[in-house]
């Protein structure tokens, strides 16, 4: 469901059919939705978006699962200094090919050893309402504000990101608006790093 006067302060985007014929079964969400703020109504009680006992990653969290992957040898050429770590972090179907060296989209199947699972369910638009990029990246929230203050709307900053895409080895950074359909991962609320992987769980 969407706004359609722009306003995007609800609920979830469901990507459709992608160009590889595959049914993307992906859950899009903005920022508002994350927060626990359903429409415009002031009151309207918030509520959590994450189940009891798990968050959204802030930024540093996600750093924190970076570094680990990183030091641990999940880089694509197993080495473990420099981010390279997207193939062990994205899932082994749906992905764009790519003769890149080292990229998501060269031989999936040598993708996923991290089992964080990361399927290419693209991003929502959050004006326009298309959904973009589907089979060539994944876009995940953080949920840590930056500093960076939004043109469009002076009231709030940008959020933010992590994404992968389908002909890079790592993991990008960078701050995005809040209306956006991005995909969200959970971290349980634990002394240590526990992080939803879909199937499994991976504690750090």
């Amino acid at each position: 469901m969407y706004s359609p006067n722009g306003t995007n302060r609800i609920l979830s985007y469901r990507a459709k059919t992608s160009p590889l014929s595959e049914i993307i079964k992906a859950e899009l969400y903005n920022l508002y939705a994350l927060s626990g703020i359903h429409d415009n109504d002031p009151n309207t009680p918030n509520k959590d978006f994450a189940p009891e006992g798990w968050n959204i990653p802030s930024d540093n969290d996600w750093s924190a699962l970076e570094d680990y992957l990183i030091s641990n040898g999940y880089n694509y050429d197993g080495s473990n200094s420099g981010n390279k770590i997207a193939k062990a972090m994205a899932s082994t179907s749906n992905w764009s090919t790519s003769n890149a060296t080292g990229a998501i989209g060269n031989n999936l199947s040598l993708n996923n050893s991290s089992e964080f699972n990361a399927s290419p369910d693209g991003w929502r638009h959050g004006i326009y309402g298309d959904f973009q990029d589907i089979n060539t990246n994944a876009n995940f929230w953080t949920s840590s504000e930056s500093n960076t203050q939004n043109p469009d709307n002076l009231s709030e900053n940008y959020t933010w990101v992590r994404s992968i895409k389908h002909d890079e080895s790592g993991v990008s950074r960078y701050t995005n608006e809040n209306k956006d359909g991005f995909s969200v991962r959970f971290i349980k609320d634990f002394s240590s790093i526990l992080w939803s992987t879909g199937a499994t769980t991976e504690t750090i």
